[in-house]
């Protein structure tokens, strides 16, 4: 039952994944091209629209394997794509999210650190024991408790990890609002990364990795995205890392993006005794070693996700 289950996830995947694919193709203004969105993909481009234009405060999707969730749609970027099409946007994730079907075990412990509106929670609780949620932002992480918190699995957590246990400030880009987080940061070093400003901060609750596993199961597997904050809740747990060895996916930005930010976290996780290592289309692992943003560039993206194992 299990083989099948991740055959149909996968095949699921394959095909929602290609067809946007096709569909980004025709992105842009133009007559023609909103007449063959219409046409081609009516499925995916009426959905759009009235999660675009209609501004509903929340919208019923499903994830690609038939998941029902509730998002809220003020916003612009991944939760709004994930709104409409039931997968996250991009290559980077794609290639995560395969390699998970194919890898999580069913005695896994499972934390998502910077879960934004928990498409990785979802996914693991299909196939983990456990599942421990991180989001510091209110109102994503209202969103993330009222799908899931029935579910007896699932630990959510309205806080960051970090190296201290506390106060932070996390920074929000302009034009966007607190629905969003996924170009949210507590790293003031990011404020010149990328492509947008920030113009506003709230303050967020923050916790060690070591101090929040004093009382609750370690992960066998952690997933972490959290903007440029990832040397930080390595830090934050370092006796764990020290002494236990899950495996971690982690999120690295291209030498445009952030390289020094990123490969910081990932010289800290290799002195740890870390490898790395690539996620091919096929969701399947190939050694890397050096600088991984150089990877990135050639990959042609703004950021990719890259598999750390010791050993």
């Amino acid at each position: 039952m299990d083989t099948q289950k991740r055959k149909k996830f996968l095949y699921l995947l394959e095909k929602k994944y290609k067809k946007h694919e096709e569909f980004s193709k025709l992105a842009g203004p133009g007559i023609k091209k909103k007449f063959l969105r219409f046409f081609l993909f009516p499925d995916i481009y009426i959905t759009y629209l009235i999660i675009r234009f209609l501004k509903r405060k929340n919208i019923k999707s499903k994830l690609f394997w038939g998941q029902e969730i509730v998002i809220k749609t003020f916003f612009k970027g991944s939760p709004l794509f994930l709104a409409f099409s039931g997968i996250l946007p991009g290559k980077g994730e794609y290639k995560l999210t395969k390699f998970l079907i194919k890898n999580l075990k069913p005695n896994d412990i499972f934390y998502d650190i910077g879960a934004n509106y928990g498409f990785y929670t979802y996914l693991a609780l299909e196939f983990c024991k456990e599942v421990h949620s991180f989001e510091p932002l209110p109102d994503v992480f209202e969103s993330l408790k009222a799908n899931l918190e029935k579910k007896a699995n699932v630990f959510l957590n309205q806080v960051a990890l970090s190296d201290k246990i506390g106060l932070a400030k996390i920074y929000i880009p302009e034009s966007s609002s607190l629905d969003a987080s996924g170009s949210f940061t507590i790293v003031e070093e990011n404020l010149n990364q990328h492509y947008y400003k920030f113009s506003a901060s709230i303050e967020i609750k923050t916790i060690t990795l070591d101090e929040y596993l004093k009382k609750h199961n370690k992960p066998t597997f952690i997933k972490m995205d959290v903007e440029g904050a990832e040397s930080l809740v390595i830090k934050g747990g370092i006796n764990f890392f020290k002494n236990y060895s899950p495996l971690i996916s982690m999120e690295v930005w291209s030498s445009k993006e952030g390289e020094k930010i990123s490969m910081k976290a990932v010289e800290l996780l290799r002195s740890l005794g870390y490898n790395s290592f690539f996620i091919n289309e096929e969701g399947d692992l190939e050694f890397v070693d050096g600088d991984l943003s150089r990877i990135v560039d050639q990959e042609n993206l703004f950021d990719d996700n890259f598999i750390f194992k010791k050993g």
